[in-house]
């Protein structure tokens, strides 16, 4: 993340990420989010892969678009802010995400 904005060179910069707050692995961790678009879930396609029993092969996407952002379910059960979400819908910075066993908080910088 840190070097993405360092490397700027006046041009927009868009960095995203989920930082695990719950759920297996170790809490905290930063997992970067690829542009425009990534796919997360077990498969080996996936952008984002995450080792749990409970993720489809293709379990939710996240995508950029101008700065703006939106997540959908592909495979599996999404919540946001607690709340289901069965259809694509906008991500704001510092949002809420469960999905299989982890819960995880999005994180965003548009600078540009």
């Amino acid at each position: 993340t840190q070097d993405a904005l360092r490397d700027r060179d006046g041009a927009e910069v868009v960095v995203a990420w989920l930082v695990r707050a719950a759920g297996p692995g170790k809490r905290g961790e930063t997992l970067r989010l690829a542009r425009p678009r990534t796919v997360v879930g077990t498969g080996s396609g996936c952008q984002l892969r995450i080792d749990d029993k409970y993720l489809g092969a293709e379990h939710l996407s996240i995508t950029e678009r101008g700065g703006t952002f939106s997540v959908a379910p592909v495979q599996g059960q999404l919540k946001v802010e607690g709340k289901p979400v069965s259809a694509e819908r906008p991500l704001v910075d510092g949002e809420t995400l469960e999905f299989g066993q982890g819960q995880f908080v999005f994180k965003a910088i548009i600078d540009g």
